[in-house]
């Protein structure tokens, strides 16, 4: 009984390790997240990744103030990081990289400003 204690245990850690590593994605050393601004970090990887289907009314993520709004709602963070209960973003295409996840959150976290 004791072992299958242990086992349960040590199953639920690595599960909450994994599920935290979903949520919030480490960029390498050589990702450098010290000075976003949008027009030089988040837009390239908006304007590369995201345009090409929400580049149009009602979801323009090319105007500024759109992703804005998207930003400080909290939902582009949970659609590039693949969350839960949201639609996994770029559809159809590969995870954002970590680095670039990194910098849309410090941008946003720094107030998503039109910097």
């Amino acid at each position: 009984m004791k072992k299958l204690t242990l086992l349960f245990l040590f199953s639920i850690s690595l599960y909450s390790c994994k599920d935290k590593e979903k949520d919030n994605p480490t960029p390498d050393s050589t990702c450098d997240v010290s000075n976003v601004t949008y027009s030089a970090t988040v837009k390239p990887i908006i304007s590369n990744n995201c345009v090409v289907c929400h580049g149009a009314a009602p979801m323009n993520l090319g105007d500024v103030a759109t992703l804005q709004g998207v930003a400080n709602s909290g939902k582009l963070y949970k659609v590039i990081t693949h969350a839960d209960g949201v639609p996994a973003m770029p559809k159809g295409k590969p995870k954002l990289s970590d680095c670039d996840i990194a910098k849309i959150k410090a941008w946003v976290d720094a107030g998503a400003q039109n910097n």
